[in-house]
């Protein structure tokens, strides 16, 4: 997956655009635009798919599997918390822990 950056404008100075810059996972395309589609960060998807009439159009192979936290639903019940920056790490132990069984 390649690194995308999130290029919503959040202002200018001048005649330059300011762009957000953050890590972005979701490409988004307006309806009835002929521009786009722009990669996002998940607020600013989030803000224009829910208010400003766009679309996710995030190709499959470019789809991350995003969790704000993930919390122990064990017998033990330790409610350890994971939070998104170490989802890679999870998946990965979970992946070779499906490989062994």
């Amino acid at each position: 997956m390649a690194d995308h950056k999130c290029e919503e404008v959040e202002g200018m100075v001048g005649s330059q655009y300011l762009r957000c810059g953050a890590p972005a996972a979701t490409l988004v395309k307006h309806r009835g635009r002929d521009e786009g589609p722009y990669w996002m960060c998940p607020e600013h998807a989030s803000h224009n798919i829910r208010n400003r009439g766009a679309d996710d159009v995030t190709p499959e192979a470019e789809r991350v599997r995003t969790f704000t936290r993930v919390t122990c639903e064990s017998a033990h019940g330790c409610g350890y918390r994971i939070d998104d920056r170490y989802m890679d790490q999870v998946y990965a132990l979970l992946s070779r822990l499906e490989k062994m069984s």
